[in-house]
């Protein structure tokens, strides 16, 4: 289930308390975000470049795990590679995908907010809030919010064909099979209960490294 799947009405009114003290703390922190003024407009769900993608072209489509026959087609013997697994293994290590997560709010100050000079403090209506999660696989993929961007961008639609096109084309990192999904946020505190629902004590899923949060600072 996904956050736009959920109804409104059963969005807390109130701040919702975690599960554990790692989620409490998180999920106060991001609350602290709001009460000091940060406004996400969207949200964008978005997947990285898999094993799968990196198969060279003419080697097929089968998959490895379709049947027992399938598994010394050029494909499946590919998955064995080192180029493979390496991928594997890069989209699994949270350091990894946010260094991905680095490049694409770079590219997002700079075409959506008009951000030049990158080293210069942030003006608070510039935060935005990456996460990192798992979901129901094993590989890691992302959240983003993101307040309102400067026109022509500040659409459902003009921000889904940027993340179609321009940030697809630029990030390298974004995977072409599983499209980014851009939502509009109508509740804030209940998508942020939503995105820090797999916070533990060894996984905050906030990339603070990326984040850039109402007091300007940046990893």
């Amino acid at each position: 289930m996904t956050y736009d799947h959920v109804s409104h009405a059963q969005s807390p009114k109130r701040p919702y308390r975690g599960s554990n003290p790692a989620q409490v703390a998180v999920e106060n922190y991001l609350l602290e975000q709001l009460r000091l003024g940060f406004r996400p407009s969207y949200l964008i769900t978005y997947h990285f470049v898999s094993p799968e993608e990196t198969v060279p072209k003419g080697l097929g489509s089968a998959s490895c795990n379709a049947h027992r026959n399938t598994r010394n087609t050029p494909k499946c013997l590919w998955n064995q590679t080192s180029p493979s697994n390496s991928c594997s293994r890069w989209q699994n290590d949270h350091a990894f995908c946010s260094n991905h997560n680095r490049h694409l709010r770079n590219l997002i100050r700079r075409r959506h907010f008009g951000v030049t000079r990158l080293n210069r403090p942030t003006a608070e209506r510039y935060s935005m809030i990456f996460f990192l999660e798992h979901g129901y696989g094993l590989q890691l993929h992302g959240h983003l919010l993101l307040p309102e961007p400067h026109a022509p961008y500040n659409s459902v639609e003009a921000l889904t064909n940027e993340w179609h096109g321009y940030l697809y084309k630029h990030s390298n990192c974004l995977s072409k099979v599983r499209q980014p999904h851009v939502i509009k946020v109508t509740d804030p505190v209940g998508v942020l209960n939503y995105l820090t629902k797999e916070v533990t004590a060894n996984n905050s899923v906030v990339d603070f490294e990326a984040s850039i949060f109402i007091s300007g600072t940046t990893g």
